[in-house]
């Protein structure tokens, strides 16, 4: 220890106190990496509070925490969150049903060919009724596409709502200040 001490003195401009002693570097190098990673924290936070998008929700499952930050819909500056209530529009689908609007599928009441669930659709009693949103969650599979669902109670009846295909074809309508 004593040689190495002597040989760094004979470098000029190098302390080798500084140079000996690892725990001035040590803390240096935490501090740098403490103050790196609490603003990686800080942009990381600020992105997941965003709302889910549909590109986002098309592409890859999203965790139900981040669902908790809304939908933005295909409509430009509309957020669908939990407890939203939305207006139910007119039936875009064959003979008068909804096309994009459906009930929740129950091992209950659902009826199953060769392995195939039936959707039961939504009829046009609900046509201009209000309904609130009960959750957000997504539906489908990787090799297809994921679809975002809305939960919506009517007539003691639960119903998923495809959001992005309800919203395009009427199903749903926006509030007036988006339309």
């Amino acid at each position: 220890m004593q040689r190495d001490v002597l040989s760094l003195q004979l470098m000029p401009g190098v302390c080798p106190e500084r140079l000996t002693d690892s725990s001035h570097f040590t803390r240096k190098l935490v501090t740098a990496l403490l103050m790196l990673s609490a603003v990686l924290v800080g942009f990381a936070s600020q992105a997941q509070s965003d709302p889910v998008t549909p590109g986002e929700a098309n592409s890859a499952m999203v965790s139900p925490t981040r669902l908790k930050a809304g939908y933005q819909t295909p409509i430009k500056g509309w957020v669908i969150h939990e407890g939203d209530t939305l207006l139910v529009g007119k039936a875009s689908g064959p003979a008068q049903r909804f096309a994009f609007i459906y009930e929740i599928p129950t091992e209950s009441t659902t009826e199953y060919v060769n392995g195939q669930a039936f959707y039961k659709y939504m009829g046009t009693t609900n046509g201009g009724k209000q309904a609130v949103v009960g959750s957000l969650s997504q539906s489908g599979q990787r090799r297809y596409i994921f679809k975002m669902c809305a939960a919506l109670a009517l007539g003691g009846t639960t119903y998923c709502a495809d959001l992005d295909n309800a919203i395009i074809s009427g199903e749903i309508l926006p509030p007036a200040q988006y339309r």
